[in-house]
């Protein structure tokens, strides 16, 4: 695992329009920022209308920060563990689930990582589901190739063992 420097974490204000200069920071950060980068965090919005339980998503409150993602063409990570990465912690029939904490890289950050995904662990102590990132870098985009001996074909046990187990 290697330690990336050109990791950005991030906390977005909880209301939609004091968000709104934060994302114009962000596109002109993006915009001059030409090296692989990785921007991860709490940016309290969702991303579609698929990202909350409980309320709805309005199309107002989506639109900003897709247009941020977009134009900084950004890429979201893979992610397993939990999809929803926030609840308010109500009672069952006022109880919202929403996947508002991101992981996401520029292109050229996807070139180099985009096989790396973030791990959204069970929520513990927070109402927010802890993003873990472990970053390595992949020689090769291709798989080693599979390698057989002829000597290994040779052994007296080969024949008999492959006929065995495919049986």
């Amino acid at each position: 695992m290697a330690v990336m420097e050109n990791t950005f974490d991030m906390y977005a204000r909880n209301k939609l329009q004091e968000r709104a200069s934060l994302w114009n920071d962000l596109q002109q950060l993006g915009g001059q920022t030409q090296i692989p980068w990785l921007i991860r965090g709490d940016f309290n919005n969702v991303l579609t209308t698929d990202d909350r339980l409980g309320q709805p998503v309005t199309m107002n409150e989506v639109q900003e920060f897709k247009d941020c993602i977009d134009n900084m063409q950004l890429t979201p990570l893979r992610t397993k563990g939990c999809f929803f990465t926030w609840c308010n912690k109500q009672s069952a029939n006022d109880r919202v689930y929403s996947k508002i904490d991101w992981a996401f890289g520029n292109f050229e950050w996807t070139k180099d990582y985009g096989h790396v995904e973030a791990d959204c662990l069970e929520p513990r102590v927070s109402d927010h589901s802890p993003i873990l990132v472990q970053i390595w870098r992949r020689n090769t985009i291709y798989p080693k190739p599979f390698k057989l001996y002829m000597v290994t074909m040779e052994h007296k046990e080969f024949k008999p063992t492959v006929e065995r187990i495919w049986k």
